[in-house]
């Protein structure tokens, strides 16, 4: 029955509410389940309070004016007066104002006057005796006023212009974000103002950009307690940076008052953790799950998959025709390449280090908290989840559940104990633009402590060996980014919460920043991914030089001469980024028309023959 047809005013406490509307939708067996879960709610509902409310920092001073015999807080209020006086304590409150009435307790309210009149029987007061502080025009003013109490409205000047700026950013996501990301950037401004310019460019990127990394951690952050994950690894490399955002972003583990899993990050790679993935030494079969990523591969490449050096068996190799630099195209058709994997000195060699490789994996694992079995969270910028695959062949009894902010189509069949969840772009949905040229977001997510290769016992310890190319440190750009988007998390973060913003919410502007930052970078963004090397681990093989663009010359006689014609197609294979041909320093404008020309041609190439495929995948069903 309402409130209001038994004699009191519409009002209900919380617990009340969430009883009445827990037996309309769930399907609880007993009324002490009712009462436990709307209990939890409560709770819950609670902490956000907590979250979101402040103490003006006027209010004590305000009541110093005020002197009296007794102070009490005079609610109207959704939650219990034991609820409100504890959130009174949590900011600090408890020794200001111990006790008061709520207007859900008693069924009354200040809008109607009754709660007014219930407070002066309670404490048997008159109304002159009473002087009553508030911020509503009617409630706290006009009503006492003609109750014959001596009303005082406590309107901060700032606290009404902070009033209108959270109705505009209420009624507009479009608008919140923009007011935040102002504010952002001029505390960031202000915070960099003495680094020196080519810093302070970088960290400001970063700090624009910021929305991108925030979205996906929260995105991370709601999937994990959906999916009930038991903890969350975030991969290196990528997994580094995306782990300080996360980090900054829940700086308590909570996510809108739910705990989140505990996080870290974790040393793999794709090298360091295929070869030791399987249940018996790498062989053909296990190898084609490579080939199938990579049709072109040297000897060399092959080797180091299989954690050896092609240079201990130059006798092997002479005898199967093969050299050590070789580019074999379509490697598990090539006969020399089943032979070699056949041969018993491979077989061999290769067995010995995968027995090592795999005990070495197994337990740096196990230090690191990855069980084997329960829910595993791995997180990771993209692009096919490959090492995602290799962690559930190792751990087969546990579940592996990814999240991405960006992910390719599979090419392999995904093992039984794998889930995967996109954030930003999905190839697998027709989302392929962005992903032409990934390699920009692989550059300003890089870690400076480098690329996990394999694993040393460190004592009782297993600890990554990691490697780095000699040109990474000489540029600070991904770094200063990335330093400033933890820098902007920070700022982001309290907002996104006190607004309840969702990841679906952010989606959009992560996507265009995403966008810019694939189509309009900056300089520093461009100049760092021009002069650092791009390790090719398991196709070339080695460091690819994409500051190397094809000659004006090879590009023209490519037509006739097969060697530049390799090398152009080689180049648009491995790199296919335009602003990296528009912004190039060493270009003039004819060589750079034609590269750009030959960058577009190759993408509608690459994009006409995904859709034959697919329209004769779908002729053939």
């Amino acid at each position: 029955m309402r409130s209001a047809e038994t004699g009191f005013d519409d009002e209900y406490d919380l617990i009340h509410v969430l009883r009445g509307w827990l037996l309309r939708i769930a399907d609880l067996k007993s009324d002490d389940e009712v009462q436990k879960l709307a209990h939890e709610l409560s709770e819950f509902e609670l902490v956000c309070e907590e979250e979101c409310s402040y103490v003006d920092p006027g209010i004590v001073s305000l009541l110093t004016e005020y002197p009296a015999e007794k102070t009490i807080y005079l609610s109207d209020f959704y939650m219990p007066s034991e609820m409100l006086a504890r959130l009174l304590h949590s900011k600090g409150l408890k020794l200001l104002v111990r006790e008061g009435f709520v207007s859900c307790d008693v069924r009354k309210n200040k809008r109607s006057g009754r709660l007014f009149g219930h407070v002066h029987q309670s404490l048997d007061v008159a109304p002159e005796q009473h002087v009553h502080i508030g911020d509503n025009v009617y409630s706290d003013v006009e009503i006492p006023r003609r109750l014959g109490i001596a009303a005082v409205r406590f309107t901060p000047e700032w606290a009404a212009e902070a009033r209108n700026i959270q109705q505009i950013a209420f009624g507009s996501r479009e608008a919140l974000f923009e007011q935040i990301a102002i504010r952002s950037e001029e505390a960031a401004r202000e915070f960099i103002a003495a680094e020196p310019a080519e810093r302070s460019a970088a960290f400001c990127a970063g700090v624009r950009a910021a929305p991108l990394f925030l979205g996906f951690c929260h995105f991370v952050a709601e999937r994990a307690v959906r999916d009930k994950v038991d903890s969350l690894f975030f991969l290196s490399q990528e997994g580094d940076f995306l782990h300080r955002v996360f980090a900054a972003l829940f700086p308590k583990s909570t996510l809108a008052g739910l705990p989140l899993p505990d996080s870290r990050g974790l040393g793999v790679s794709r090298v360091s953790t295929f070869l030791p993935s399987f249940p018996e030494p790498i062989g053909h079969e296990h190898l084609k799950l490579v080939w199938s990523l990579h049709w072109q591969q040297r000897v060399s490449t092959l080797f180091k998959v299989c954690g050896l050096e092609a240079g201990e068996f130059r006798d092997l190799l002479e005898s199967l025709g093969l050299k050590e630099d070789e580019l074999i195209i379509h490697p598990e058709n090539d006969p020399r390449i089943g032979r070699l994997i056949e041969a018993p000195a491979f077989r061999k060699a290769a067995s010995r280090q995968y027995s090592k490789r795999r005990e070495r994996l197994d337990r740096y694992l196990d230090q690191q908290g990855l069980g084997r079995r329960g829910k595993i969270g791995v997180v990771d910028v993209g692009w096919r989840g490959t090492i995602q695959d290799n962690l559930a062949r190792m751990r087969p009894d546990a579940e592996f559940t990814g999240y991405y902010l960006g992910l390719r189509k599979f090419l392999n069949p995904q093992p039984a104990n794998v889930e995967k969840h996109v954030y930003g772009v999905d190839e697998r949905c027709g989302d392929a633009a962005l992903l032409d040229s990934f390699e920009p977001l692989e550059v300003i997510c890089s870690s400076m402590s480098g690329s996990t290769e394999d694993y040393r016992e460190d004592g009782d310890i297993v600890v990554p060996v990691k490697s780095i190319h000699p040109k990474s440190t000489l540029h600070n750009f991904p770094q200063d980014f990335q330093d400033g988007v933890v820098f902007a998390a920070r700022e982001w973060g309290p907002s996104l919460a006190h607004y309840a913003v969702s990841s679906d919410e952010l989606r959009e502007l992560s996507v265009r920043l995403w966008t810019h930052i694939s189509r309009s970078p900056p300089a520093g963004l461009v100049r760092t991914f021009l002069e650092v090397p791009q390790h090719d681990v398991f196709g070339f093989g080695g460091h690819f030089d994409r500051s190397q663009v094809p000659s004006v010359k090879e590009m023209l006689f490519g037509v006739f001469n097969r060697r530049y014609r390799n090398h152009v197609i080689l180049y648009l294979r491995r790199t296919q980024w335009e602003p990296s041909i528009a912004q190039h320093p060493g270009m003039s404008t004819p060589h750079r028309m034609m590269a750009k020309t030959l960058l577009r041609l190759a993408r509608l190439y690459k994009r006409g023959r995904v859709a034959a495929q697919r329209a004769q995948l779908q002729r053939g069903h």
